[in-house]
């Protein structure tokens, strides 16, 4: 049985496989590969990901151990929060929106404060 040679994706290098499956010439250099199309990832991800975590991260900070909190727009945006980035929304009972940031959201009050919760 002879194998055809295969040229490694990463190395760029002839090599022959020892298995019908391999498509890297080691698995130093399919590791490798593997590092570099995870990072290219992350890299696009980036513009959209670190306002995100900000954001999650501001209002973690103001909730600390609790669950809910009431701050002000101004103190919102003194602490740098963006409020045009979100995961997801949510309609609640009143017709309001619970705008969410992974595992946690904020809705606008009647009197124009904001309310920050944990869900």
């Amino acid at each position: 049985m002879e194998t055809q040679a295969r040229v490694c994706p990463f190395t760029k290098e002839p090599f022959v496989p020892k298995r019908s499956n391999q498509l890297f010439v080691n698995s130093s250099a399919r590791i490798k590969f593997n590092n570099y199309i995870a990072s290219v990832k992350r890299k696009e991800k980036s513009p959209i990901d670190k306002p995100l975590d900000k954001n999650r991260k501001i209002i973690t900070q103001i909730l600390g151990t609790s669950t809910v909190a009431t701050k002000t727009k101004d103190f919102l945006l003194g602490a740098g929060f963006d409020f045009s980035i979100m995961t997801h929304a949510r309609l609640l009972d009143n017709g309001g929106n619970l705008v969410c940031i992974y595992d946690v959201a904020y809705y606008k009050l009647p009197d124009g404060e904001y309310k920050l919760l944990r869900l």
